[in-house]
């Protein structure tokens, strides 16, 4: 998907602080760096929208912020075709405790990229998140977070979770293809964002706290 699509620059080009700043976002927050390891995410493979700031048109900000992963054994649990577990599991899928983190880690990523170079911590104020269908072991995605409304003290932001079209699988069509070539708007890629299904969806407000104060 982000390799088709022409809107979408690399992180570590739009912003390179971020790669240090995701370190230090990480370090002593096991919660956050489970949701990066279980979910196989390259930091240096983030991908973002870039549009003016509506406050300072000439600085460009990651409107959306997009991340690639693919689903390893540790996000998963077992399906069962019974409740007393007495039969071999069916398959293995997302908990839905680790994909609602997901959510949570990879919006405060978004959050921290825009507060950079400053460090303020944030915290989720309210988070809400609703799953179509679990994503399943070896499945690939693609995470994207979108910031609504940002202000001095509150983050408006989103998540949602994308499948990736498979190969041969009929909706990958040279059409398809030529038309995110040539993506020219955020509407435009909102609008070829609709031929991907969308697993699972979360809205979130984040409070950014002020400088100096622990997360």
């Amino acid at each position: 998907m982000l390799k088709r699509q022409s809107l979408w620059v690399p992180l570590v080009k739009h912003n390179p602080a971020f790669l240090n700043g995701f370190r230090q976002f990480l370090r002593n927050n096991p919660v956050t760096t489970l949701s990066v390891s279980s979910m196989n995410l390259n930091p240096e493979e983030i991908q973002v929208l870039a549009v003016p700031d509506a406050r300072h048109p000439l600085k460009q900000v990651a409107a959306m912020m997009a991340f690639p992963v693919q689903v390893t054994p540790a996000a998963c649990e077992c399906v069962y075709d019974d409740a007393h577990h007495t039969k071999p599991a069916l398959h293995r899928e997302i908990a839905f405790g680790l994909a609602t983190t997901v959510c949570d880690s990879y919006n405060s990523f978004h959050v921290m990229e825009r507060l950079l170079p400053h460090f303020n911590a944030h915290v989720s104020v309210n988070i809400q998140a609703q799953m179509t269908r679990p994503l399943r072991e070896g499945e690939k995605a693609v995470v994207i977070s979108s910031i609504d409304k940002m202000g001095k003290r509150l983050v408006y932001c989103k998540s949602e979770f994308f499948l990736e079209l498979a190969e041969g699988s009929g909706v990958l069509t040279p059409e398809l293809v030529e038309r995110e070539q040539n993506l020219k708007t955020i509407d435009d890629l909102r609008a070829a964002l609709m031929n991907y299904e969308k697993v699972m969806n979360g809205t979130h407000v984040k409070s950014i706290l002020p400088e100096g104060r622990a997360k």
